[in-house]
């Protein structure tokens, strides 16, 4: 059996406009044959979208050229029994500094995302959250429950406008969704970025490196000590720092926590292994570190540019727990028939 823990829809404006109320049409991005028009922040292409396997390079693709996205069941590669859908659009969408526009778009795109799931075996969806306040949150968590085909929440990765989600004033939130048992996800491109430095190729690090601070914070911040059930999932930012990183959270914990005054009920990298989960692709690193089987979810990324690259990975030499079992459980996918 084989689960991607991490592939894409491609949310096409026309269809997904239909699903929208009234008011929030006008807050949404506007169709263009070459991609969408987003309120504030201009065209977003459709080739950084769903061209897997395509050059994009010059960028003229268009709308009919795109994979969709969330393969259809008599579609799907020999092999693959199931994916876990996150947003393309969505991601931009969820570091948009407009409030209304960001929550018009996730209101519309979680009344969307089920009926794209709806009798098509093997497709996990999850909904969107804008964090722009309590209310909002509540009401939108309330309503990702309410569908069978939403397994989990994601979040903007980056710094919004509630408390970040380590203070204790964000409390309420991981009460919530511990209650109901519901994942919590931060994928990367969603705000999480830190400040270029030098060349713009370090951009290409910065997924990895604002995840590190994600991850950090939880952990610092005592989350998982208020919240021990919490689960978050880390997606897109590969995995081969984890060891590494649990390596010199736990050395520098060690070290410092008299002068830092940090007083953790356990050592970082435990939190790590309990209460976090990360996807990845091609990381050959990762591969190297089986004791992190019980966190690592193996993810193709379909339909974005490197899906092809993380399909060439070596994927029958992975565990059974990183292809498919932490996967199967974390979101209940009935398994047995698939064995």
């Amino acid at each position: 059996m084989l689960i991607s823990a991490d592939s894409h829809v491609i949310e096409h404006p026309e269809v997904f406009d239909e699903h929208a109320s009234l008011p929030h049409k006008k807050l949404l991005p506007a169709y263009d044959p070459r991609g969408v028009i987003i309120k504030e922040l201009g065209m977003l292409p459709v080739d950084s979208l769903g061209c897997a396997g395509r050059d994009p390079d010059p960028l003229d693709n268009t709308w009919d050229d795109v994979h969709q996205g969330g393969w259809l069941p008599d579609k799907r590669p020999d092999g693959l029994d199931a994916e876990v859908l996150y947003p393309s659009i969505g991601m931009t969408m969820l570091e948009h500094e407009n409030h209304a526009m960001r929550e018009a778009y996730c209101e519309t795109y979680n009344r969307w995302l089920p009926t794209y799931c709806e009798g098509r075996e093997g497709l996990v969806g999850l909904g969107l959250c804008p964090w722009t306040s309590e209310k909002n949150t509540r009401d939108t968590i309330s309503n990702i429950l309410d569908s069978p085909h939403l397994k989990g929440v994601i979040l903007p990765a980056g710094l919004m406008d509630l408390p970040d989600y380590w203070q204790r004033d964000a409390d309420w939130f991981w009460s919530l969704v511990v209650d109901w048992e519901l994942p919590v996800h931060f994928h990367a491109l969603t705000g999480e970025g830190l400040p270029t430095r030098g060349v713009i190729g370090n951009m290409s690090l910065l997924p990895m490196q604002g995840m590190m601070q994600l991850l950090g914070s939880l952990i610092w911040g005592e989350v998982f000590d208020r919240h021990p059930e919490a689960k978050v999932v880390f997606a897109e930012a590969d995995a081969g720092w984890v060891p590494w990183w649990c390596q010199m959270a736990d050395n520098a914990y060690r070290r410092n926590k008299t002068w830092t005054h940090l007083e953790l009920e356990h050592l970082p990298s435990y939190y790590v292994t309990q209460n976090c989960m990360f996807t990845f692709g091609d990381d050959k690193i990762a591969m190297l570190a089986p004791e992190y089987d019980s966190v690592f979810m193996w993810a193709c990324d379909w339909p974005h540019l490197d899906a092809v690259e993380n399909w060439t990975a070596p994927v029958a030499e992975f565990s059974p727990q990183t292809r498919w079992v932490n996967a199967a459980r974390l979101y209940g996918i009935e398994y047995d028939k698939y064995l």
